[in-house]
């Protein structure tokens, strides 16, 4: 069972401290050991940065979600930021890591559950036009979101 955190600022000056969100991810390690990811929210833009926990092969690869940066050299906060620590189940690879965005990274979403019917649902939405980049069912979610 995967493990989610987030802090959202209530003032403009946005997040005050980076350290919280790290203890509080860090704080859920026994929920998902196989990995860390994080999203931070800023001036309406979304990126991915990675922790100490992250898998190395998670890191630098091509999909739009994939973190290039460690959180802690971030020097912006932003107004939100999401962690995930993973507990891979269906796809064990880098493409199943989180947050996940779609390929405009338009959709985010971190996600703790199994959807059972992705197999289903992708076959459905792929008949439909959308494609798919990752056998995660996480990726079907959102693409299940941007259709219906």
């Amino acid at each position: 069972m995967c493990g989610i955190t987030a802090i959202i600022s209530k003032t403009t000056r946005g997040i005050s401290n980076i350290e919280e969100i790290l203890a509080m991810t860090d704080a859920l390690k026994h929920r998902g050991p196989d990995s860390e990811g994080y999203a931070i929210i800023e001036s309406e833009r979304i990126k991915a940065y990675y922790g100490n926990d992250t898998a190395i092969a998670c890191q630098n690869q091509a999909y739009p979600f994939s973190p290039n940066k460690n959180i802690k050299t971030n020097t912006s906060l932003g107004e939100a930021c999401f962690g995930h620590r993973r507990l891979s189940i269906i796809d064990l690879s880098p493409s199943g890591h989180q947050p996940m965005c779609d390929h405009s990274k338009q959709y985010w979403i971190t996600y703790n559950g199994e959807l059972y019917n992705y197999l289903e649902l992708k076959i459905e939405l792929q008949k439909k036009g959308h494609q798919f980049f990752t056998s995660s069912d996480t990726e079907v979610i959102i693409e299940a979101y941007k259709a219906w």
